[in-house]
């Protein structure tokens, strides 16, 4: 460690501070000791004068003050619209805890302990004698929150001292190497399906795999060069959109789907730098986010929300649900606030800069049959490149982030919960009507700033106790609802096990129809039928059981549709 450090001052009997180089990268540790509320104010404003002159250094890098601060900051309050500090304090400010606040926003500097959500026993840092205190006074501030991803009290460790260690864990930035390697682009290859239509440049992955090594060393250069550069290929700032019926009527473009086709090499090229930000991407991303991550899934919030409902009811507690509705969420969502949540989050800014230079200019022309439109400008993400769904989320992270000053949600053993999200599919979460139109209006605002639109006739509301409360947002009207469809689940305000079971075994009966040649034919193998059965019938029928409150009723109304199907292909 001595290697990289550049030196040491002391500034004052309270602080020293220790300046470090880190991969090219200067940063700046400051310890400190604050005056106890026994001093006189004079005292603390030389303090914070000296602490002041410590942040001082030479070049740019980062700054970590940290230490015992003997001030209580307490939980954020609601009018409060300061990025300083976050939702996940405990306790009541004092007058030294409203300073240090004041420090930190002047200097911005982001207090990270208030940004990492813990249990409440864990939030605490210090205990008075006879452990009938405990209290939340020693803090890490920051000059980018990013270098943390987590706060963790250490209990098992006696320091003697009435302080509790606690341990911040440093966030991992997107990892930059100069170039992509040859087996990098060919599992990425490997990722993509066979016999897709192509792009403008009308090249397939299909092309690429026949080519062969020569055609992946051909290609690895070319995107490492475009890497380097981030000068972008003309074909890839083009989207070719084609349109495929779907039902109903020829003659009306609603029962028509735009689908948009863009060049392979360029989602190869884009999934190798989504593999390198997918991490920090991912631990940016709260528990209420489950959408596009890797062990999250629909039935995670699907459980969740009917654990809620059911434990509300059980206890006899209000709850009320808000169901949005966004008007093309993923086509209307502005640029600027796709890439600035990038570089809050510290993704590298090489990667960021080549993003940004894809979007800028980027066209889509409509081609049906022979006839080609006029290039026309892109709006939102990118539909069809595997880094949108990504992208995305971030955006409208942010957006959340924005709106949780309020934190009107409901309180779950110390934690409050205020929305279940999976990427646009957003259900808030409130103890009464009131504060759910709240919370609609204030998203309602904060979308608006980056290009959503809620879309205010499919937004629904719902609740479990009965008053002539009403819902509106910019004086429409939001429809009070008994049941809606969230995450492909009916979810409503009572158990609906029994309909959701019957409604799953209506649809095993469909599929079993839909193959009842193979199920009715003497001639089929019966491990053929039972291999048809598992892989198809049945995850169709248990779809979202993990989120049935299962009855013996229930489960013998199972055990019949599946022996009555059993006998039909057995017989």
């Amino acid at each position: 460690m001595k290697n990289f450090v550049e030196g040491f001052q002391r500034h004052s009997e309270r602080i020293i501070s220790c300046q470090i180089k880190l991969k090219g990268e200067s940063l700046k540790v400051i310890q400190v000791y604050a005056p106890t509320s026994d001093y006189e104010d004079t005292e603390i404003e030389a303090f914070y004068e000296d602490l002041a002159k410590a942040m001082e250094m030479k070049g740019r890098g980062n700054i970590i003050i940290m230490g015992d601060f003997n001030a209580k900051i307490g939980t954020k309050k609601k009018e409060e619209d300061l990025e300083c500090i976050g939702c996940h304090g405990i306790g009541e400010r004092n007058e030294r805890g409203q300073r240090l606040l004041d420090f930190a926003a002047e200097n911005k500097l982001y207090i990270t302990n208030t940004f990492y959500q813990e249990p409440k026993s864990r939030y605490w840092t210090w205990e008075s004698p006879g452990q009938q205190y405990r209290n939340q006074i020693d803090f890490i501030l920051s000059t980018d929150k990013s270098l943390f991803k987590n706060t963790e009290v250490i209990t098992s460790i006696d320091v003697g001292s009435d302080h509790r260690m606690f341990l911040k864990t440093p966030g991992t930035a997107a990892k930059t190497r100069k170039t992509f390697e040859e087996q990098e682009v060919i599992k990425c290859l490997n990722e993509m399906s066979k016999n897709k239509a192509p792009g403008p440049d009308e090249i397939t992955s299909d092309i690429i795999r026949i080519g062969g090594a020569p055609a992946i060393s051909y290609l690895t250069k070319a995107l490492n060069q475009i890497l380097t550069l981030k000068e972008i290929p003309p074909s890839w700032k083009e989207a070719k959109i084609i349109i495929l019926y779907k039902k109903g009527g020829p003659g009306d473009i609603a029962n028509y789907r735009p689908i948009s086709l863009l060049s392979h090499s360029y989602k190869i090229f884009t999934r190798l730098i989504q593999k390198r930000m997918e991490r920090i991407l991912d631990e940016n991303q709260p528990r209420d986010q489950a959408g596009f991550r890797k062990a999250f899934s629909t039935n995670d919030h699907m459980h969740t929300l009917s654990q809620i409902i059911e434990k509300s009811n059980e206890y006899n507690l209000q709850l009320c649900l808000g169901f949005i509705d966004y008007e093309k969420a993923f086509d209307s969502v502005e640029h600027f606030a796709i890439f600035d949540p990038l570089r809050k989050i510290n993704i590298n800014e090489n990667y960021i800069q080549i993003l940004e230079n894809i979007y800028k200019n980027a066209t889509a022309r409509l081609h049906i049959d022979n006839l080609i439109s006029e290039p026309f400008p892109n709006r939102g993400v990118r539909q069809g490149d595997p880094m949108s769904l990504k992208l995305f989320t971030a955006a409208i992270e942010e957006t959340f982030k924005k709106k949780s000053e309020l934190s009107n949600g409901i309180n779950i053993d110390g934690e409050i919960l205020t929305n279940l999200r999976f990427a646009d599919d957003v259900a808030l979460l409130t103890e009464s009507t009131p504060l759910m139109e709240e919370q609609l209006n204030t998203l309602n605002i904060k979308n608006k700033e980056v290009g959503l639109k809620m879309h205010k006739r499919k937004t629904k509301f719902m609740k479990n106790y009965e008053n002539d409360d009403t819902i509106q947002i910019e004086n429409a009207s939001i429809e009070k609802v008994q049941k809606y469809k969230y995450l492909v689940k009916s979810t409503c305000m009572k158990d609906l096990t029994k309909e959701k079971v019957d409604i799953r075994i209506r649809a095993g009966w469909s599929c079993f129809g839909r193959n009842r040649e193979i199920f009715l034919d003497k001639n089929m193998p019966l491990s053929l039928k039972k291999q048809v059965y598992d892989q198809y019938i049945l995850p169709t029928v248990t779809y979202g059981c993990q989120t049935w409150s299962l009855t013996k009723i229930i489960g013998n109304k199972l055990k019949v549709a599946q022996r009555a199907m059993e006998r039909n292909f057995r017989n």
